[in-house]
């Protein structure tokens, strides 16, 4: 059926045709298009920027990869999953303490997403903070931040750039690059210090956000969420992520379907892009 009606009046809308932008002014028994056919919103899958971890730890998952195999990651800090063997979506420290989280409780039971796969070691000097939960089968990856889907490609940030991080504990927030390349000293979870090399934003992140995917505006992914103290944070750096991915032969997953209306797209001319849409 490519037709509906009004019931107050002799308007007729017609789909999958050229849009009209309708005009209350209108007359009553004007045709107006209303483009492609209504679907129901209705959706599934693994989103970016939720809890993920265990019941006593939670981190956020920040994006997805595919190796040549097919084989579907999500990306985290290495950090948030080293000592997990199965990794859940939401973290049971989200369900079970719900203080922690700073919102009630999730209404689902911790699912398991996945195993992980692999993380680069937290000790001494690092300039990358980096691990991959291999995805389960059957569980549908997708691109969506709040329900809207974002593009995938990796550059770096600039200074005083405007950015947009998504995180399980803080949820969205903004703020903007201080530093490219900085090195501080940051405290793991078991005390210990390490000193880390990353790009340094004002922005809001607490204990829960790492791995947290940082945006520019134009949708590319600047970092990831390494830690800090609440008004500022530091990130795993853009080129250090792309040159940890290129090492690993894996690509920015990349569904077709996805909807790219949440940000706009940068023209390429001006970004130097360090991955490729897929």
């Amino acid at each position: 059926m490519n037709m509906g009606y009004s019931n107050t009046s002799d308007r007729r809308y017609y789909f999958n045709c050229d849009i009209d932008t309708p005009d209350i002014f209108l007359s009553s028994s004007q045709n107006i298009c209303l483009g492609s056919k209504f679907k129901m919103h209705s959706d599934g899958g693994l989103p970016l920027g939720v809890s993920i971890g265990d019941n006593n730890t939670m981190g956020t998952l920040g994006f997805f990869v595919r190796d040549p195999q097919g084989n579907i990651y999500g990306v985290t800090d290495a950090h948030v999953i080293q000592n997990i063997q199965t990794v859940y979506s939401p973290s049971g420290v989200a369900v079970f303490s719900p203080q922690f989280y700073g919102n009630p409780a999730p209404a689902v039971k911790p699912v398991p997403i996945g195993s992980t796969y692999y993380v680069t070691p937290v000790v001494g000097n690092i300039d990358i903070d980096f691990g991959l939960i291999k995805i389960n089968p059957g569980i549908t990856p997708i691109n969506y931040v709040y329900g809207v889907g974002v593009p995938q490609f990796i550059m770096p940030a600039d200074f005083l750039e405007n950015v947009i991080k998504v995180g399980a504990r803080t949820g969205v927030t903004i703020g903007y690059v201080v530093d490219r390349s900085v090195t501080v000293p940051i405290e793991t979870d078991t005390g210990n210090e390490v000193t880390f090399t990353g790009t340094l934003f004002f922005l809001h992140t607490l204990p829960g956000d790492s791995g947290s995917p940082i945006y520019e505006t134009g949708g590319g992914i600047v970092g990831t969420v390494e830690g800090g103290n609440g008004i500022y944070c530091v990130g795993n750096s853009a080129s250090a992520i792309a040159s940890i991915l290129k090492k690993m032969g894996l690509k920015l997953y990349f569904p077709h379907n996805a909807n790219l209306s949440l940000f706009t797209f940068p023209v390429v001319t001006l970004g130097f892009m360090l991955s490729t849409l897929l």
